[in-house]
């Protein structure tokens, strides 16, 4: 099996379009995937904007071609 590389993009602090915007660098650049964090709010910073973590999971991949979009964790409880 090949190494695979993925990208840690934590969805916070960015609008829809930079979100989109990295994850298509990433794609160009040869990651094969990415990880999106799933937590309410952003850690530490609860005055900056935060995408819910399936929502930001599925805008990214309806606008990326090949890339595998993932979590680092998901929680149960939070659905």
């Amino acid at each position: 099996m090949a190494l695979q590389t993925h990208l840690f993009l934590p969805q916070m602090r960015l609008s829809f379009d930079d979100l989109v915007a990295r994850a298509q660098a990433a794609e160009a650049a040869g990651f094969d995937g990415l990880a999106l964090m799933d937590h309410l709010a952003p850690p530490m910073a609860d005055d900056q904007p935060m995408w819910e973590a399936m929502l930001a999971a599925s805008w990214l991949a309806a606008r990326t071609e090949r890339l595998t979009i993932g979590h680092l964790v998901l929680c149960d409880a939070f659905r």
